[in-house]
């Protein structure tokens, strides 16, 4: 049984390497065919869905791809590549906008090369050159502690800012993705991002300790966790992006993403979350009636909701070409400057980047500013398609270097490798989205509260050979 069962694993991976490699070859194929224009744009756009289905079954099927690469691969299907064959097919995008045609194709081109780039950047981890990196064992006692210090200072944020805005409906604060640099913003996505990272450590604490004290502890402190997370990250008030990642997260500190079987049901469970679960509570968060709830989630309302605003990754795409075309100038890594100094207020940076987001569409004549800019946009707004190459291939390297790490480890092992690998797959949907500059707070503050936890415990690393 154990040769079989090995045969099987050996063929199930060759199979998907060989996915791998005819997704590569098609998307140099649409890059090619979107360059020279050779085919209609709907067949680009057939042809580019199904790449990204290839692709999201090599991802399914290889036992190396985990979480992140899991949710991106998805992505591409559900919130890229289906919506916009629906829009060009049905010739109406978000925001009612009239791209031009040139431009659509260029549009797929970038796609081909970012989801290539992606792609090679899988087969050249970091981990690589360092194959067995030694783990960040911490003590347990110290994540509790850091764990506990993180989730009361987020609630403590939390409670500065006020039930009456935490709880806020959509409708009555407006889109908490507005490229406001308020502090009071700010501030909330700083709490909500520390909130999730502190009830992931909890959580894994009391699912995974070694110790029965920090076990019992943590699973008391649950009782406590649950409301404060329930309260920072009130499913009503957040951005669907926002909304399915967190989820998603929690859920890898008990499942095994790098399981077949776990991915694939996953995905058949994709669809009616995306297509359904999410406008119901998008009309929730409008503080919308029972009625209304059941209108959203209709056939006819599933048809039209393809073409709203959740689904604008490939209409920014194609504007941030227009963009440059109509003679705007190179960010030159502006854009990412102001992501790495996320947490600078503008009253102290007065020239704090603005979001390429707002700067595509204002430039471009929409009236609503407060838009995506998807990461190979921000990528060629700031340093043309060299830096989609680069960026799009950095990327990649990390997802593939973290997921490589994580993988030696049981699911929601107490290990900063895989802490850093599940906080990845929380935030890689709204990395993808954008605008950086908006969405920066959020991702960066859970990174910088994990490098805080690595780094002040670092004299107390525990090495296991």
């Amino acid at each position: 049984m154990g040769i079989i069962k090995n045969k099987g694993a050996s063929l199930q991976s060759s199979f998907a390497e060989l996915l791998n490699l005819v997704s590569m070859a098609l998307l140099l194929i649409v890059i090619l065919i979107s360059e020279l224009q050779l085919l209609s744009i709907i067949r680009v756009s057939l042809l580019y869905t199904f790449c990204t289905f290839v692709f999201l079954g090599y991802v399914i099927l290889d036992p190396k791809r985990g979480g992140v690469s899991f949710i991106l691969a998805l992505q591409f299907v559900l919130f890229i590549s289906v919506p916009a064959t629906f829009q060009i097919s049905g010739d109406l995008f978000p925001f009612y906008a009239r791209p031009r045609l040139d431009f659509m194709y260029s549009g797929f081109s970038i796609l081909a090369l970012s989801q290539l780039a992606i792609q090679l950047g899988f087969r050249v981890p970091m981990g690589k050159f360092k194959t067995t990196p030694k783990p960040k064992y911490l003590s347990e006692g110290y994540i509790s502690k850091w764990a506990w210090y993180l989730g009361a200072f987020a609630f403590f944020i939390g409670l500065l800012l006020g039930p009456s805005y935490m709880l806020s409906t959509r409708g009555e604060i407006g889109e908490l993705t507005a490229s406001s640099d308020g502090i009071q913003r700010q501030l909330l996505f700083i709490c909500r991002s520390l909130g999730l990272v502190a009830f992931l450590m909890i959580l894994s604490m009391a699912v995974h300790s070694s110790s029965v004290k920090y076990r019992q502890r943590n699973k008391l402190l649950l009782f406590v966790a649950i409301p404060i997370f329930i309260y920072l990250n009130y499913p009503p008030t957040l951005p669907r992006t926002y909304l399915i990642g967190p989820l998603i997260s929690i859920t890898a500190i008990f499942v095994n993403y790098y399981k077949t079987s776990i991915k694939l049901s996953l995905f058949t469970l994709a669809f009616p979350l995306v297509y359904l679960v999410l406008p119901a509570i998008k009309s929730l968060g409008a503080g919308g009636s029972l009625s209304s709830i059941k209108d959203a989630i209709s056939i006819e309302k599933i048809y039209t909701y393809v073409f709203r605003v959740d689904f604008d990754i490939y209409l920014w795409t194609v504007e941030s070409l227009e963009y440059i075309s109509s003679g705007a100038e190179y960010r030159w890594g502006h854009n990412f400057l102001g992501v790495l100094f996320f947490f600078v207020p503008r009253s102290l940076w007065p020239t704090k980047p603005e979001n390429t987001g707002s700067l595509v569409s204002s430039h471009l004549g929409y009236i609503y500013n407060n838009v995506s800019s998807p990461l190979w946009a921000e990528a060629y707004v700031s340093l043309g398609v060299l830096g989609v190459i680069f960026v799009m291939l950095l990327f990649g390297i990390i997802i593939s270097t973290l997921e490589s790490r994580a993988r030696s480890y049981a699911a929601g092992q107490i290990v900063i490798d895989n802490y850093s690998y599940i906080v990845l797959m929380a935030f890689v949907i709204i990395i993808i989205r954008g605008a950086l500059n908006s969405v920066a707070p959020s991702f960066g503050s859970a990174f910088l509260a994990l490098f805080a936890v690595y780094m002040f415990g670092k004299k107390r690393l525990v090495w296991r050979r």
